[in-house]
């Protein structure tokens, strides 16, 4: 009953939109539950933007997830009537204050446009989204408020960035980062490091590796990361049929690669290890539909 209530609170497919690449993964803490109280989602807007969501309940099992599946219908309803991730986070603290247990809730919010990769963001009390690109690994610290409910006649902060062609954005609950004995900066330079030595992969193994290298023995807390990924412009070629164009079609289609994060640079040779390491039975995450584009 709890994998079915679990099941109807988070999104039963993702968007594939142009030039972005989409996959999520949610882990429970729980041992033998789905249900928990970190949700996701990922909206189509208008105008081809995208609203990406991600957001914590105190709490765990079936009390925690009915209060996040009124949280999290809550926000959707919000982004789609096009409020900006500030304003829908400020409208969501009001609603926060007439739930019993949604206090001190946290989310963040973004919204960003595929075609030109502007990023808006706001934060309520929730660990910063990570971006990578071309290597480095930046923490979005800005446009962070207090947790849902803790103020709630106050205006929020927003901040408008870029997300670069073939970057990665990550935006996660903070399950994944924390641990007992070690401090939140240690769980956010771990998750820096560990990303960032994946980030070439394509996003379902980025997220399943970051996953086995940070969650050992199972999840102390439940666990949602979403993670999306700016895809250069489809690639059209019109090449003559002929032996020598190959060359320049392979050179070509490494470029396009290389711009989507799709493939290593060409001077580089790639590594994989002939067998990889996955979380243990109880930690292995439930995958919500994840495309396969990067």
């Amino acid at each position: 009953m709890a994998d079915a209530l679990q099941r109807s609170l988070l999104p039963s497919a993702l968007p594939h939109p142009d030039r972005l690449a989409v996959t999520a993964r949610y882990l429970p803490a729980v041992a033998g539950t789905q249900a928990g109280g970190d949700w996701f989602d990922v909206l189509e807007l208008d105008g081809g933007r995208i609203a990406v969501a991600v957001g914590d309940v105190v709490g765990d099992g079936a009390p925690a997830a009915a209060v996040m599946g009124q949280l999290r219908s809550s926000l959707a309803t919000l982004l789609l009537a096009g409020f900006s991730p500030a304003r829908a986070l400020e409208l969501l603290d009001r609603f926060a204050t007439q739930v019993a247990g949604a206090r001190v809730s946290t989310a963040a919010c973004v919204h960003l446009d595929p075609e030109s990769g502007e990023l808006t963001y706001s934060r309520a009390g929730h660990p910063p989204p990570l971006r990578l690109d071309e290597g480095t690994a930046t923490y979005l610290e800005a446009g962070h408020g207090p947790a849902l409910g803790v103020s709630p006649a106050g205006r929020r902060p927003e901040t408008v960035t870029t997300l670069p062609t073939g970057a990665t954005l990550l935006l996660y609950t903070d399950g994944l980062v924390e641990r007992r004995g070690a401090t939140l900066d240690d769980g956010l330079a771990r998750l820096a490091t560990v990303a960032t030595s994946h980030r070439s992969a394509p996003l379902p193994a980025l997220l399943d590796e970051v996953l086995a290298d940070l969650v050992v023995g199972g999840a102390d807390d439940d666990i949602a990361v979403v993670a999306l990924r700016r895809l250069p412009e489809a690639l059209h070629l019109d090449l003559p049929a002929q032996p020598q164009q190959l060359r320049r079609l392979r050179a070509v289609v490494q470029h396009w690669a290389e711009e989507a994060a799709l493939a290593p640079p060409a001077s580089r040779t790639c590594s994989w290890p002939s067998a990889r390491r996955r979380p243990t039975p109880s930690s292995t995450p439930t995958a919500t539909p994840t495309h396969p584009a990067a």
